[in-house]
């Protein structure tokens, strides 16, 4: 038993929203789960433990966007 976790570091500065829409389009053509929690350190810890519980059930990778600035 395990799952898979692809942490994924964005930094969404000025000018910067075709990162967003690449990360965004390719979990989606990818057919990958995509979490993209809130940016404080209990919501990263639980989307974690959530995305490791989803990747689990699912047996597909998931990826956990981290942002720098929102």
């Amino acid at each position: 038993r395990g799952g898979a976790l692809v942490v994924i570091g964005e930094d969404y500065g000025e000018g910067a929203s075709i990162i967003q829409e690449r990360s965004h389009a390719f979990a989606m053509k990818s057919q990958i789960w995509l979490l993209d929690p809130r940016p404080n350190l209990p919501t990263i810890v639980r989307m974690v433990e959530k995305g490791f519980e989803l990747s689990e059930a699912s047996n597909t990778p998931v990826m956990l966007e981290l942002r720098i600035r929102a």
